[in-house]
C-alpha cells in the first residue's frame, strides 16, 4: 500500500520539561549504556582500521543497521539511539544523514551491526551487502542489550509539558493519513510489516529520524496497532537547497512481511 502525504514534513520535537530540570533531564540507564556501547565499539573500529582521521563525515551519509534480538523492538527508537550515539563522532551532525535502513532478525542474543556509508543512498529493496562495500566508511558490531527507548525521563518526578507544536501538526497530519489509508484498507495491519519513507522538504536543518518519528506517531492506531510490528524500515530525504520545492510531503510504502 502507498500513502501520498502532501503536507510539509515536520520533526517530532522532544518533550518539554519544567525549567528547573530541562538542563539535565535524567535518561534511563539502559539507553545510556547502549549509546556508550556504540561509542566504545566505534572508537575501537576506527583505531583498528586506522580510520581515525576519516571522521567525522560531512556530507552524503547513509546508515545501515541490522539488529538481532529475541525481543520485539521499536526500530525507530533503536535508530535514534544509534544516530545520537554517533553524532559529532561518525558525522558532524545527524542532519547530514540522507538515508537509512534498519532491519530486525530474531536471535537469542542482542546484537547490532552498523554500517556508516558515504556517497551512496540506501534503497528500500534489500540488496546484497557487497553492493555497499565500496561506499562503506566503517562497519562494526555492538554486542550487548539493545535499547529502543526514545524519550528521556525527567528527574524529581516532574510532569512533562505537552509540546504544542507537535499537537498542532498532529491535528493536520493524522486526518490526512487516515483519509489516505482508508481508501485502500479499512483496518490497521495486525501482522509484521515493512515500511519506507520518501521525504521531500525545503528544510535544511530537520533530522530524518525525527521526521520519520512524527509520521510513525501519527500512523499508530490507523496503519498499524503497534510500532513493534515494523520489522524493516527505510527512509530517504530530498532537500531543496533553495527552499523552493513546489510540493513538500512524503510517499510512504507499507508491505506485509
Amino acid at each position: 500500500m502507498q500513502l501520498n502525504i502532501i503536507n510539509p514534513p515536520n520533526a517530532r520535537l522532544r518533550p518539554i520539561y519544567p525549567e528547573e530540570v530541562s538542563a539535565s533531564p535524567y535518561r534511563p540507564s539502559l539507553t545510556a549504556d547502549y549509546q556508550e556501547d556504540i561509542n566504545f565499539e566505534f572508537v575501537k573500529a576506527i583505531n583498528r582500521q586506522n580510520k581515525v582521521n576519516n571522521f567525522p563525515l560531512g556530507l552524503e551519509v547513509s546508515m545501515a543497521i541490522k539488529v538481532q534480538s529475541s525481543r520485539e523492538l521499536n526500530l525507530i527508537g533503536v535508530a535514534k539511539n544509534v544516530f545520537d550515539a554517533l553524532n559529532k563522532r561518525a558525522y558532524r551532525d545527524d542532519v547530514v544523514i540522507e538515508s537509512f535502513r534498519i532491519d530486525q532478525v530474531t536471535g537469542i542474543k542482542d546484537r547490532t551491526d552498523i554500517r556508516v556509508i558515504c556517497g551512496k543512498r540506501i534503497t528500500p529493496i534489500r540488496l546484497d551487502e557487497s553492493v555497499l562495500d565500496p561506499y562503506t566508511e566503517l562497519s562494526f558490531t555492538v554486542e550487548g542489550q539493545i535499547s529502543d527507548t526514545i524519550i528521556p525521563i525527567p528527574g524529581y518526578g516532574h510532569m512533562l509539558q505537552v509540546d504544542q507544536l507537535s499537537l498542532a501538526n498532529d491535528s493536520i497530519l493524522r486526518p490526512i493519513i487516515e483519509t489516505e489509508f482508508n481508501q485502500g484498507s479499512p483496518q490497521p495491519y495486525s501482522g509484521d510489516i515493512g515500511i519506507s519513507f520518501d521525504i521531500m522538504t525545503n528544510s535544511l536543518r530537520t533530522d530524518i529520524d525525527n521526521i520519520v518519528l512524527d509520521y510513525l506517531c501519527n500512523m499508530n492506531g490507523i496503519v498499524f496497532t503497534r510500532c513493534h510490528q515494523i520489522k524493516s524500515m527505510h527512509a530517504t530525504i530530498d532537500r531543496c537547497m533553495h527552499g523552493t520545492l513546489q510540493q513538500e510531503g512524503c510517499i510512504i510504502n507499507i508491505s506485509l512481511i
